[in-house]
């Protein structure tokens, strides 16, 4: 089998996912929904210096960000034009992606390779082999999912 079958499933295995929103601080209702979001999970406050801070409890409003440090245990307070954005990970997203994607490849490939199976019949040889191949490559990739995570970035117009 040559090795260039396994390309395309090596870039779903190192690649994550993220998703990115724009985020008006004049819009009160898209404030509240990132404010609300922060309460449940720590989060990432990024400035436009790309200085990075670990935060909680992050209030966005019209004119100011502020945020609890993770590290310095301080509430910190930025004008919002100061801020790039806030970044939230998500690791088990990053696991049912990650096995999503690797059972989809896998199991395509698996299908594929399957086909000339002569002792099953083509049909059945390449069902089962696609089906064993998602599953293994499925686990593989959710674990990379995992280690990666799922990122939400929201930016600030």
């Amino acid at each position: 089998m040559k090795p260039t079958f396994f390309l395309p499933i090596f870039f779903l295995l190192v690649t994550g996912c993220s998703s990115i929103y724009f985020v008006n601080p004049e819009n009160a209702s898209e404030t509240t929904t990132l404010n609300e979001i922060s309460k449940k999970c720590d989060a990432t406050v990024i400035l436009k210096d790309r200085t990075e801070f670990s935060a909680r409890d992050i209030i966005i409003k019209s004119d100011s960000v502020s945020f609890e440090d993770l590290k310095s245990e301080q509430v910190l307070f930025y004008p919002t034009g100061n801020v790039l954005g806030v970044k939230f990970l998500d690791r088990m997203q990053g696991l049912l992606e990650g096995f999503k994607g690797g059972f989809l490849a896998g199991g395509g490939l698996g299908f594929i390779l399957g086909l000339p199976n002569d002792k099953l019949g083509p049909v059945a040889g390449a069902l089962v082999l696609g089906t064993i191949s998602g599953v293994a490559i499925g686990i593989t990739s959710s674990i990379f999912g995992y280690l990666i995570g799922s990122e939400t970035i929201y930016y600030i117009k």
